[in-house]
C-alpha cells in the first residue's frame, strides 16, 4: 500500500469514503466540512492500485498541557473500506499518520474513539471524561433563574463575546483547545450549518455566558455551554427551562469536576459518566522536553518506554528536570520506571498519577522514590476539552 497526503485531486475518493463510512454528502456537517474546512494536505490516504482504501484526517489543534501551548494533531474521519478491513490497514495508517505527525513537529496527539478499545494497542488511552446530563427540563426549575439578557447570534461577526467566556471558563482547567479567531469561526460556521442555534448571556452589560445548542427530538441539546459564574450559569439553565413547552428534556456535557449535580433534586438520575477523548505522546524524548514542569521538582530519572507503533520512542530515556524544564537522553543503563506508551499519555496528559498507574500494574517503579518523583513533575489535573472535529 502506497501512503502519501491527499491532493485536490483525490477529493472525490475521500468524499465517498468519509460519506460511506460517517455522513452521507446531503448531510450539513458532511456539506460544510468539505466545502468549508477540508484542507487535503491534512489527509493521510492509503491507496492500493489507485484505489483509496484508507485514510485519516489529521486536524491541526492547539491544546494546553502542561503550562504550554502544543500544536497537536486532532485525528478524525479514521476509514478503511470494507474489502480492506480485519488486515491491519488501520494500524499501518496510524504508524504512517504518527510518522508525519513528528515530522510536523506535533509530540502529542488526540482523538475521539467511537470504541476506545480499539485504540489501547495503538497507544490511545482515554485521557478526558466529562459529566453527562440528561435531565427532565422540569428538574431545573428550582435552579432557574431570569437574570440577565440574552441575543441570538447570526454568523461569527460576534466570536469574541464567546472567546472571552470560555478563556474565563477554562481558567484553571488543563488540556483544553486554545480557541483563537479561525477556531471560532469553525465551531461557529459548522454549528450555524447544522441549523443550530447560540445564545449569548449579558450580566451587567458583559458576556458572562453562551449556549451553542439545538431542539430536536423533544430535547434541548447543548453542544457547547460555557460561563463565568453560578450566577451566569444559572441563568443559563433558566434560558433552557424557557424551553419547558417545546422540549421535556436537556441535554448537556460538561467538565468532570462540574459541581451542579449537588444541586439538584434527584441527582441519582439522568448523570452519567462519559469517556469523551483519548491522547497519546508522538514522540517521547521531544515531547518531555516541550513542557514545563513545577520548578521546585527539580530531580533525574530513567524512563523505560514501549512503544510497538513509533520505533523512536523505544529504549530507556534519561530524565532530568530542573528550573522548570528537562533534558532527555537515550540511556544503556537500567530503568527507574516502565511503562508502556498509553500509560505515559495517562501520566503526561494528567489523567492519572504514577501511583495509580502502579496500583493498576500500568508501570512499575524501582522504588517510592521514582513514584514520588513522576508525581511530582506530573500532578493530576482538571482535564477539559470539548472539540468534535
Amino acid at each position: 500500500m502506497e501512503f502519501c497526503l491527499a491532493t485536490e485531486k483525490d477529493r472525490r475518493q475521500v468524499e465517498g469514503l468519509w460519506g460511506y463510512c460517517f455522513e452521507p454528502p446531503d448531510n450539513p456537517f458532511f456539506q460544510w466540512y468539505f466545502s468549508r474546512s477540508w484542507q487535503p494536505a491534512d489527509t493521510l490516504c492509503g491507496f492500493e492500485q489507485g484505489g483509496l482504501t484508507c485514510c485519516v484526517h489529521l486536524n491541526p489543534y492547539t491544546l494546553q498541557l502542561r503550562g504550554t501551548e502544543q500544536p497537536v494533531t486532532y485525528i478524525v474521519g479514521l476509514a478503511t473500506a470494507p474489502a480492506a478491513r480485519r488486515g491491519g490497514v488501520a494500524e499501518s495508517l496510524l504508524t504512517e499518520a504518527l510518522q508525519e505527525m513528528r515530522r510536523r513537529r506535533q509530540f502529542f496527539t488526540v482523538l475521539m474513539p467511537s470504541r476506545a478499545g480499539f485504540y489501547y494497542p495503538f497507544g490511545w488511552e482515554l485521557c478526558y471524561h466529562q459529566l453527562k446530563y440528561r435531565l427532565e427540563i422540569e428538574e431545573l426549575r428550582r435552579l432557574a433563574s431570569r437574570e440577565g439578557a440574552f441575543r441570538m447570534l447570526a454568523g461569527t461577526a460576534d466570536w469574541s463575546c464567546l472567546a472571552d467566556v470560555y478563556n474565563r471558563f477554562v481558567a484553571g482547567r488543563h488540556g483544553y483547545a486554545v480557541r483563537k479567531e479561525a477556531e471560532w469561526h469553525r465551531l461557529m460556521e459548522s454549528h450555524q450549518a447544522e441549523n443550530g442555534h447560540i445564545a449569548v448571556l449579558s450580566l451587567a452589560d458583559q458576556p458572562a455566558g453562551y449556549l451553542l445548542y439545538h431542539v430536536r427530538d423533544n430535547t434541548v441539546i447543548v453542544g457547547d455551554m460555557a460561563f463565568t459564574s453560578w450566577q451566569a450559569r444559572c441563568s443559563l439553565l433558566g434560558f433552557i427551562y424557557n424551553h419547558r413547552s417545546s422540549a421535556l428534556y436537556a441535554e448537556w456535557n460538561s467538565p468532570l469536576d462540574d459541581t451542579l449535580h449537588f444541586a439538584l433534586p434527584n441527582p441519582k438520575q439522568g448523570i452519567s459518566l462519559l469517556p469523551f477523548m483519548s491522547g497519546r505522546v508522538v514522540d517521547v524524548s521531544q515531547g518531555l522536553m516541550s513542557l514545563t514542569y513545577p520548578r521546585e521538582s527539580c530531580g533525574k530519572l530513567r524512563l523505560a518506554v514501549h512503544d510497538h507503533l513509533a520505533e523512536w520512542n523505544n529504549g530507556t530515556f534519561e530524565v532530568c528536570v530542573a528550573g522548570g524544564r528537562a533534558t532527555v537522553r537515550f540511556s544503556s543503563e537500567s530503568p527507574d520506571v516502565t511503562c508502556s506508551v498509553g500509560a505515559l499519555a495517562l501520566l503526561v496528559f494528567g489523567r492519572l498519577s504514577a501511583r495509580e498507574l502502579a496500583d493498576t500494574e500500568r508501570l512499575t517503579a524501582v522504588g517510592e522514590r521514582a513514584l514520588d518523583t513522576l508525581d511530582a513533575w506530573f500532578p493530576v489535573q482538571k482535564n477539559y476539552i470539548n472539540e468534535y472535529f
